[in-house]
């Protein structure tokens, strides 16, 4: 086993703190909790599945439609009935 000089391995750092879980996504469940019934944005990315399933989480029905310039719209629908 060869074990690479000390000056090659990463320096050890204390007392960063440690970022909360979930933090990578929270910027569209704040997005979401923002938004009222009828309240829209265009989306350009790919990953709708996961924008519903952020918005499910929030208890927001969304509808998304194809924009004819590219992207999608995103619509707030509503509460999701079973959510509180």
């Amino acid at each position: 086993m060869n074990i690479k000089p000390e000056t090659e391995l990463p320096k050890i750092e204390k007392g960063i703190p440690l970022p909360e879980k979930g933090n990578r996504s929270s910027g569209w469940r704040n997005l979401f909790m923002k938004m009222k019934e009828g309240d829209s944005f265009v989306f350009n990315g790919k990953q709708v599945t996961n924008m519903h399933m952020f918005a499910r989480q929030c208890g927001i029905r969304i509808v998304t439609r194809a924009l004819p310039e590219g992207g999608r719209r995103v619509w707030h629908a509503g509460k999701i009935k079973d959510q509180p």
